[in-house]
């Protein structure tokens, strides 16, 4: 059997040689292609550890991350929802068959009139939202459910109600002064949260406020909704000098702090990243090479705009000969340039195998928003594949 997805974390999912080499020999280069089954090893070690401390847990999919994956039958499969943060992606995510009640509504960028009026979970993000809200029901009847996005002093962001200055519980005093109920407390920190400790700390601050609302209010939550921002198993940003943690690290600390309520509300968790990063490669092709200056110059037929996360982040690069075989020779001083014929087209730097026209380059962990974020300039866009 053939590795062609090699992770630290997690056992590898073998595949034929035979088959992975029929795939490329069908779809020309560049293109993206992701293995389904690491992403359901993923999900599974989610609901696997909730499943085992019987908490009640509901997994969505951060649309945002990889719009490609909405086609996959998995995530019906296992019962995730679709978290959407516009109307694009809500049309996105029903046109995928998630049905309203599937669909949980963040950020402040949403189409309040039309989704109020229908029975998915919207989380208000500021006081604005709230008045277009009371605007709405001051002329036909609520449909959705509602709750309030936090944020917390412990990260600092401009989303959501503060919670340290009081405007968070006023929002939750407002809404039930309208006799609007309140039935999810959503939490997002941001994306590639490498301390653990950091995210404890936010929840903890989350979880003393839904004890003091239950207690000032009676307010028994349906969910309590803590966003992603879990890492992938990549490189970490060039501007970070720390290490990644498993995901276990993560869950642990999340159900110690779920420990402390007096009441069970389900947990909800909207991973992206950590659902699709590594179980995603990206294929393209060397066009040319040569030594310039003890250097090895490589022109592969892509660009840093089809891996637009290279300007954030390392790649992790591999070269293979087209069957497959894996170039491992003495390692060269290396630039490999995309074919955009812009100076600054450069996707790696380092010590790489000496490589010929038509030998492949493998980009590995690339799965997070690359594609939702390629445009078309110079090349189209690169088509997605699934194993």
């Amino acid at each position: 059997m053939f590795t062609l997805f090699p992770n630290p974390f997690f056992p590898d999912i073998p595949r034929s040689k035979k088959q992975i080499t029929s795939f490329l020999k069908l779809h020309p280069t560049p293109f993206f292609l992701i293995d389904p089954a690491l992403i359901e090893n993923r999900i599974t070690t989610l609901t696997d550890f909730f499943k085992k401390h019987k908490y009640p847990f509901q997994p969505a999919y951060s649309c945002k991350t990889n719009y490609s994956l909405l086609s996959l039958p998995l995530l019906h499969q296992h019962h995730l929802f679709a978290e959407t943060v516009s109307e694009f992606e809500y049309q996105l995510a029903r046109k995928s068959k998630f049905s309203d009640s599937q669909i949980i509504v963040n950020g402040p960028g949403k189409q309040l009139p039309f989704l109020l009026s229908r029975p998915t979970l919207i989380h208000l993000d500021n006081q604005t939202e709230i008045n277009q809200t009371l605007t709405y029901l001051s002329k036909q009847p609520l449909k959705a459910t509602l709750g309030i996005r936090l944020n917390v002093p412990a990260y600092h962001s401009h989303f959501g109600f503060n919670l340290e200055n009081g405007q968070a519980k006023s929002a939750i005093a407002l809404l039930l002064d309208k006799n609007i109920p309140v039935s999810s407390i959503h939490l997002h920190l941001g994306t590639n949260l490498y301390d653990p400790t950091l995210y404890a700390k936010s929840i903890s601050l989350t979880v003393n406020f839904i004890k003091e609302i239950y207690t000032d209010y009676g307010i028994i939550l349906k969910y309590l909704d803590l966003g992603g921002g879990f890492p992938s198993h990549g490189l970490l940003p060039h501007h970070l000098h720390t290490q990644s943690h498993p995901i276990e690290s993560y869950l642990k600390l999340i159900f110690s702090e779920l420990q402390k309520l007096p009441y069970t509300p389900t947990l909800t968790l909207e991973p992206g990243r950590y659902l699709v990063d590594d179980a995603a490669i990206f294929v393209s092709k060397v066009i040319h090479s040569n030594i310039k200056d003890h250097r090895q110059q490589i022109i592969i037929d892509s660009t840093i705009n089809q891996l637009p996360l290279t300007w954030t982040r390392p790649n992790i690069i591999v070269a293979f000969s087209l069957n497959l075989i894996q170039l491992k020779q003495t390692t060269t001083p290396t630039i490999v340039y995309g074919a955009s014929c812009q100076e600054i087209d450069i996707l790696f730097q380092g010590n790489f195998p000496k490589v010929l026209p038509n030998d492949l380059i493998i980009f590995y962990c690339c799965g997070a928003y690359n594609q939702n974020m390629t445009p078309d300039f110079i090349f189209k866009r690169p088509k997605t594949y699934f194993l």
